[in-house]
């Protein structure tokens, strides 16, 4: 009986460990989204060509045009 239980509890905590760890990687790529289009976007108003822009960001030519 108190091996099912601990096997449960395990199993509970493995699901939160993953659901945590899933919601900070997806949190940590957002942000990185974010800063590569904000320096893209400082980039472009200081006139630095589209493609230089994309190639150094990792950002897409058309994403980096629509800024």
């Amino acid at each position: 009986m108190e091996a099912a239980a601990y096997e449960e509890s395990l199993k509970v905590y493995r699901d939160l460990k993953n659901v945590v760890d899933t919601a900070y990687d997806d949190g940590k790529a957002d942000g990185s989204q974010q800063k590569a289009l904000e320096v893209a976007k400082k980039l472009k108003d200081a006139g630095l060509d589209i493609e230089t822009i994309s190639r150094y960001t990792g950002l897409p030519v058309a994403l980096v045009e629509g800024l």
